[in-house]
């Protein structure tokens, strides 16, 4: 944020955390194994949330309503991000909208077409990275670090942004033939 104020925040699987651990346990052990970092830091605010992940609501329409963004999971798993989705959705909401009450038809039937168009781009991107957080959640800590080590930060914006998932079987292909059967399970 600026040369003395920094955020700092962490996200955990719910499921995957220990016996009675929350996040903010484990940010807080986290700030305390990092003293050259931390050790004349004063926390200024605590925010905290759930962050709905998971594949998208089974529908995101009814009669006269539409729904986006958090409210239709529209989230993007691995890091947990959805402004950009939730301005997309918005947009292609009301532009079926619009269209709905020229027509004078607000039914869900017709309203339906903002779910499809929606499905069909930003949806789909969100089941890919589904299977890569799948993928992720299955390794231990030592074959995710030595994943981190194959990847390159480009690497790392082709997965998450582009949805690349081809581009970890061809790393894997050349630096780690071993992991390519759990891989494909889980990223075809």
């Amino acid at each position: 944020k600026g040369e003395t104020i920094a955020n700092v925040g962490i996200g955990i699987v719910g499921t995957m955390s220990e016996e009675g651990k929350r996040a903010k346990d484990y940010l807080d052990k986290f700030i305390k194994s990092k003293p050259e970092f931390f050790a004349n830091a004063s926390m200024i605010e605590v925010n905290s949330g759930g962050i709905p992940v998971s594949v998208s609501s089974k529908t995101f329409v009814g009669d006269g309503i539409v729904v986006v963004g958090d409210a239709a999971q529209q989230v993007n798993p691995i890091h947990g991000g959805g402004i950009g989705l939730a301005m997309n959705a918005a947009k292609i909401a009301a532009d079926v909208i619009a269209n709905a009450i020229d027509e004078d038809n607000v039914s869900a039937k017709r309203l339906v077409e903002y779910e499809k168009i929606w499905q069909d781009t930003d949806g789909n991107k969100l089941k890919r990275l589904m299977k890569l957080r799948h993928f992720i959640e299955t390794m231990d800590d030592e074959s995710f670090e030595k994943l981190a080590d194959m990847l390159s930060g480009d690497d790392i914006l082709k997965l998450v942004v582009d949805t690349d998932l081809k581009l970890l079987l061809k790393v894997f292909i050349r630096k780690a033939p071993s992991m390519l059967t759990l891989a494909k399970k889980y990223l075809e």
